[in-house]
Protein backbone atom coordinates (compact mmCIF):
# COMPACT_ATOMS: atom_id res chain seq x y z
CA UNK A 1 0.00 0.00 0.00
CA UNK A 2 2.86 2.44 0.63
CA UNK A 3 4.36 1.52 -2.21
CA UNK A 4 1.36 3.15 -4.24
CA UNK A 5 0.99 6.00 -1.64
CA UNK A 6 4.56 7.23 -2.79
CA UNK A 7 3.85 7.68 -6.08
CA UNK A 8 0.55 9.63 -5.36
CA UNK A 9 0.20 13.29 -4.83
CA UNK A 10 -0.11 13.98 -1.03
CA UNK A 11 -3.82 15.81 -0.95
CA UNK A 12 -5.11 12.03 -2.24
CA UNK A 13 -2.82 9.92 -0.49
CA UNK A 14 -4.51 9.01 2.93
CA UNK A 15 -7.74 8.65 0.69
CA UNK A 16 -6.52 6.48 -2.17
CA UNK A 17 -4.48 3.99 0.44
CA UNK A 18 -7.40 3.21 2.35
CA UNK A 19 -9.60 2.78 -0.55
CA UNK A 20 -7.53 0.44 -1.80
CA UNK A 21 -7.07 -1.21 1.53
CA UNK A 22 -10.58 -1.63 1.81
CA UNK A 23 -10.72 -3.11 -1.86
CA UNK A 24 -7.82 -5.49 -2.06
CA UNK A 25 -9.19 -6.96 1.29
CA UNK A 26 -12.89 -7.87 -0.34
CA UNK A 27 -10.56 -9.45 -3.50
CA UNK A 28 -8.51 -11.28 -0.76
CA UNK A 29 -11.75 -12.42 0.97
CA UNK A 30 -13.45 -13.46 -1.95
CA UNK A 31 -10.21 -15.23 -3.60
CA UNK A 32 -10.63 -17.64 -0.32
CA UNK A 33 -14.24 -18.05 -0.43
CA UNK A 34 -13.98 -19.30 -3.96
CA UNK A 35 -10.96 -21.63 -3.10
CA UNK A 36 -12.75 -22.68 -0.19
CA UNK A 37 -9.54 -21.98 2.32
CA UNK A 38 -8.93 -19.36 3.92
CA UNK A 39 -6.68 -16.68 3.14
CA UNK A 40 -2.87 -16.77 3.24
CA UNK A 41 0.26 -15.22 2.04
CA UNK A 42 0.70 -16.63 -1.15
CA UNK A 43 -3.32 -15.75 -2.09
CA UNK A 44 -2.71 -12.49 -0.82
CA UNK A 45 0.40 -12.09 -3.29
CA UNK A 46 -1.40 -13.11 -5.88
CA UNK A 47 -4.13 -10.77 -5.77
CA UNK A 48 -2.29 -8.04 -4.92
CA UNK A 49 0.02 -8.50 -8.36
CA UNK A 50 -3.51 -9.26 -10.16
CA UNK A 51 -4.29 -5.77 -9.04
CA UNK A 52 -1.42 -4.25 -10.67
CA UNK A 53 1.92 -2.99 -10.65
CA UNK A 54 2.34 -0.03 -8.00
CA UNK A 55 3.41 2.48 -11.22
CA UNK A 56 0.31 1.73 -12.68
CA UNK A 57 -2.38 1.32 -9.90
CA UNK A 58 -1.15 4.72 -9.18
CA UNK A 59 -1.39 6.52 -12.68
CA UNK A 60 -4.89 5.51 -12.36
CA UNK A 61 -5.28 7.70 -9.82
CA UNK A 62 -3.68 10.66 -11.23
CA UNK A 63 -4.82 12.94 -14.07
CA UNK A 64 -3.48 15.88 -15.75
CA UNK A 65 -0.68 15.84 -13.31
CA UNK A 66 2.66 17.57 -14.74
CA UNK A 67 5.69 14.95 -13.97
CA UNK A 68 9.36 15.92 -14.41
CA UNK A 69 10.32 12.52 -12.43
CA UNK A 70 8.41 9.17 -13.11
CA UNK A 71 7.29 7.91 -9.37
CA UNK A 72 9.35 4.88 -9.94
CA UNK A 73 12.47 7.06 -10.71
CA UNK A 74 12.12 8.80 -7.52
CA UNK A 75 14.19 6.50 -5.42
CA UNK A 76 17.43 6.35 -8.17
CA UNK A 77 16.97 10.64 -8.33
CA UNK A 78 16.81 10.74 -4.41
CA UNK A 79 20.16 8.32 -4.24
CA UNK A 80 21.72 10.39 -7.22
CA UNK A 81 21.12 13.80 -5.51
CA UNK A 82 22.66 12.20 -1.99
CA UNK A 83 25.39 10.79 -3.75
CA UNK A 84 26.33 13.74 -5.75
CA UNK A 85 25.93 16.73 -2.57
CA UNK A 86 27.32 14.30 -0.03
CA UNK A 87 30.38 13.55 -2.21
CA UNK A 88 30.85 17.45 -2.69
CA UNK A 89 30.73 17.92 0.82
CA UNK A 90 33.15 15.45 1.78
CA UNK A 91 36.20 16.46 -0.64
CA UNK A 92 35.08 19.87 0.04
CA UNK A 93 34.79 20.32 3.82
CA UNK A 94 38.45 20.16 4.85
CA UNK A 95 38.68 23.79 3.66
CA UNK A 96 36.76 24.95 6.73
CA UNK A 97 39.75 24.59 8.06
CA UNK A 98 41.63 27.01 6.22
CA UNK A 99 38.58 29.59 6.68
CA UNK A 100 35.58 29.47 8.37
CA UNK A 101 32.08 27.61 7.62
CA UNK A 102 30.06 30.19 6.25
CA UNK A 103 32.62 30.71 3.46
CA UNK A 104 32.63 27.02 2.60
CA UNK A 105 28.93 27.03 2.66
CA UNK A 106 28.62 30.21 0.60
CA UNK A 107 30.77 28.60 -1.98
CA UNK A 108 31.28 25.33 -2.31
CA UNK A 109 28.49 23.74 0.49
CA UNK A 110 25.20 25.03 -1.25
CA UNK A 111 27.06 25.36 -4.46
CA UNK A 112 26.88 21.62 -4.23
CA UNK A 113 22.87 21.91 -4.60
CA UNK A 114 23.82 22.37 -8.18
CA UNK A 115 23.45 18.94 -8.86
CA UNK A 116 20.15 18.80 -8.26
CA UNK A 117 19.21 20.57 -11.11
CA UNK A 118 20.92 18.83 -13.55
CA UNK A 119 20.31 15.25 -12.29
CA UNK A 120 16.33 17.02 -12.20
CA UNK A 121 16.84 18.21 -16.44
CA UNK A 122 18.02 14.34 -16.77
CA UNK A 123 15.36 12.66 -15.41
CA UNK A 124 13.22 14.79 -17.08
CA UNK A 125 14.58 14.43 -20.62
CA UNK A 126 14.53 10.33 -20.15
CA UNK A 127 10.98 10.60 -18.65
CA UNK A 128 9.91 12.53 -22.02
CA UNK A 129 11.12 10.19 -24.00
CA UNK A 130 9.76 7.31 -22.31
CA UNK A 131 6.63 8.68 -22.50
CA UNK A 132 6.57 8.82 -25.98
CA UNK A 133 8.08 5.27 -26.50
CA UNK A 134 5.55 3.69 -28.51
CA UNK A 135 3.12 0.96 -27.39
CA UNK A 136 4.53 -1.50 -29.59
CA UNK A 137 8.23 -1.28 -29.24
CA UNK A 138 9.93 -4.06 -27.37
CA UNK A 139 10.66 -1.55 -24.18
CA UNK A 140 6.92 -1.45 -23.96
CA UNK A 141 6.05 -4.90 -24.12
CA UNK A 142 8.25 -6.01 -21.36
CA UNK A 143 6.46 -8.01 -18.85
CA UNK A 144 6.62 -6.52 -15.35
CA UNK A 145 8.34 -8.35 -12.26
CA UNK A 146 6.03 -9.49 -9.80
CA UNK A 147 5.86 -7.17 -6.67
CA UNK A 148 7.59 -8.09 -3.55
CA UNK A 149 6.96 -6.63 -0.55
CA UNK A 150 10.85 -5.88 1.06
CA UNK A 151 11.58 -5.06 4.91
CA UNK A 152 13.72 -2.28 4.97
CA UNK A 153 13.85 -2.38 8.95
CA UNK A 154 17.10 -4.75 10.36
CA UNK A 155 14.67 -5.04 13.24
CA UNK A 156 12.06 -7.18 11.05
CA UNK A 157 14.92 -9.72 9.83
CA UNK A 158 15.61 -12.15 13.08
CA UNK A 159 19.19 -13.06 12.29
CA UNK A 160 20.46 -9.40 11.14
CA UNK A 161 18.65 -8.02 14.36
CA UNK A 162 20.75 -9.78 17.10
CA UNK A 163 24.10 -9.01 15.13
CA UNK A 164 22.86 -5.33 15.05
CA UNK A 165 21.72 -4.86 18.38
CA UNK A 166 24.78 -6.82 19.66
CA UNK A 167 27.52 -4.48 17.61
CA UNK A 168 25.38 -1.47 18.85
CA UNK A 169 25.11 -2.59 22.59
CA UNK A 170 29.11 -2.57 22.55
CA UNK A 171 29.16 0.41 20.53
CA UNK A 172 27.12 2.44 23.37
CA UNK A 173 29.63 1.06 26.10
CA UNK A 174 32.60 2.42 24.27
CA UNK A 175 31.05 5.24 23.88
CA UNK A 176 29.95 6.04 27.35
CA UNK A 177 33.58 5.71 28.19
CA UNK A 178 36.19 5.17 25.48
CA UNK A 179 38.96 6.57 28.11
CA UNK A 180 38.34 3.07 30.69
CA UNK A 181 37.57 1.10 27.72
CA UNK A 182 40.95 1.15 25.81
CA UNK A 183 42.69 1.33 29.60
CA UNK A 184 41.25 -1.97 30.18
CA UNK A 185 41.59 -3.37 26.29
CA UNK A 186 45.25 -2.36 26.33
CA UNK A 187 46.93 -1.71 29.91
CA UNK A 188 49.92 -0.10 29.73
CA UNK A 189 51.89 3.02 30.99
CA UNK A 190 49.39 5.56 29.38
CA UNK A 191 46.45 3.31 29.23
CA UNK A 192 43.09 5.05 27.77
CA UNK A 193 44.48 8.71 28.72
CA UNK A 194 44.83 9.86 25.43
CA UNK A 195 40.74 8.84 24.81
CA UNK A 196 39.32 11.02 27.57
CA UNK A 197 36.65 13.25 25.93
CA UNK A 198 36.98 17.06 26.54
CA UNK A 199 35.67 18.17 30.14
CA UNK A 200 32.85 20.40 28.33
CA UNK A 201 31.76 17.82 25.83
CA UNK A 202 31.78 15.35 28.72
CA UNK A 203 29.25 16.95 31.24
CA UNK A 204 26.95 18.77 28.74
CA UNK A 205 26.60 17.02 25.45
CA UNK A 206 27.60 13.25 25.99
CA UNK A 207 24.76 12.57 28.51
CA UNK A 208 21.75 13.55 25.69
CA UNK A 209 23.80 11.38 23.16
CA UNK A 210 23.66 8.56 25.08
CA UNK A 211 20.17 9.28 26.25
CA UNK A 212 19.19 9.16 22.20
CA UNK A 213 21.43 5.90 21.70
CA UNK A 214 20.10 3.76 24.71
CA UNK A 215 16.27 4.73 23.70
CA UNK A 216 16.80 4.09 20.00
CA UNK A 217 18.50 0.49 20.89
CA UNK A 218 15.14 -0.20 23.13
CA UNK A 219 12.86 0.54 20.32
CA UNK A 220 14.69 -1.70 18.10
CA UNK A 221 14.81 -4.23 20.59
CA UNK A 222 11.17 -3.53 21.01
CA UNK A 223 10.37 -4.40 17.26
CA UNK A 224 12.22 -7.29 17.21
CA UNK A 225 10.60 -9.12 19.86
CA UNK A 226 7.41 -8.31 18.45
CA UNK A 227 8.34 -8.69 14.53
CA UNK A 228 6.04 -5.88 13.58
CA UNK A 229 6.24 -2.02 14.25
CA UNK A 230 3.67 0.74 14.03
CA UNK A 231 3.40 4.14 12.87
CA UNK A 232 4.11 5.94 16.65
CA UNK A 233 7.08 3.52 17.18
CA UNK A 234 8.86 4.50 13.38
CA UNK A 235 7.88 8.52 13.97
CA UNK A 236 9.81 8.00 17.89
CA UNK A 237 12.44 6.07 15.90
CA UNK A 238 13.02 8.45 13.14
CA UNK A 239 12.58 11.58 15.37
CA UNK A 240 15.52 10.34 17.52
CA UNK A 241 17.61 9.40 14.83
CA UNK A 242 17.74 13.15 13.15
CA UNK A 243 18.07 13.81 16.63
CA UNK A 244 21.23 11.93 17.33
CA UNK A 245 22.46 13.40 13.83
CA UNK A 246 21.94 17.08 14.39
CA UNK A 247 23.25 16.87 18.01
CA UNK A 248 26.68 15.33 16.17
CA UNK A 249 26.70 17.74 13.50
CA UNK A 250 26.74 20.58 16.46
CA UNK A 251 29.33 18.60 18.02
CA UNK A 252 31.53 18.41 14.54
CA UNK A 253 31.24 21.90 13.69
CA UNK A 254 31.31 23.69 17.48
CA UNK A 255 32.55 21.43 20.22
CA UNK A 256 36.53 19.85 21.01
CA UNK A 257 35.06 16.19 21.43
CA UNK A 258 38.46 14.66 22.84
CA UNK A 259 41.03 16.67 25.38
CA UNK A 260 43.78 15.20 23.08
CA UNK A 261 43.98 17.43 19.79
CA UNK A 262 45.39 15.15 17.52
CA UNK A 263 42.65 12.31 18.53
CA UNK A 264 40.25 15.45 18.18
CA UNK A 265 40.68 16.19 14.81
CA UNK A 266 41.34 11.88 13.76
CA UNK A 267 37.78 10.82 15.22
CA UNK A 268 36.46 14.60 13.32
CA UNK A 269 37.90 13.18 10.58
CA UNK A 270 35.82 10.05 10.86
CA UNK A 271 33.14 11.96 12.42
CA UNK A 272 32.25 13.40 9.14
CA UNK A 273 31.93 10.89 6.43
CA UNK A 274 29.69 9.20 9.59
CA UNK A 275 27.19 12.52 9.83
CA UNK A 276 27.68 12.84 6.09
CA UNK A 277 26.13 8.63 5.11
CA UNK A 278 23.74 9.40 7.86
CA UNK A 279 22.32 12.41 6.72
CA UNK A 280 21.85 11.35 3.58
CA UNK A 281 20.23 8.47 4.47
CA UNK A 282 17.63 10.59 6.66
CA UNK A 283 16.75 12.44 2.98
CA UNK A 284 16.51 9.24 1.58
CA UNK A 285 14.36 8.02 3.90
CA UNK A 286 12.15 10.79 4.57
CA UNK A 287 10.17 10.36 1.42
CA UNK A 288 9.28 6.58 2.55
CA UNK A 289 8.16 8.04 6.27
CA UNK A 290 5.94 10.52 4.07
CA UNK A 291 4.24 8.04 2.32
CA UNK A 292 3.13 6.11 4.77
CA UNK A 293 -0.88 5.18 4.74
Amino acid sequence: MNDIAARLPRKIRNDVGLELRSLLTEQLTAAGRASGRAPDPEMAMKVVNDFGQPDEVARRYRSGSLELIEPGQVPAFLKLVALTVGLQWALTLPRVSQGSFSEWWLSWGLGAFWWVGVLLTCFAVMSWFRRRLPAGSDAARQPAQAWRPTARDLALQPGPAVIQWSLSAVLIAFFAAPAWTVGHLLPGTTGGVWAVYDDPFSRYLLPPLLAIMVARLLLFALVAVRQRSSDSVEIIRSGLWVCFVALLWWAQLRWQIFANVGVNLGFKSWLVIFLIVNTVQIAMSAPRWLARV
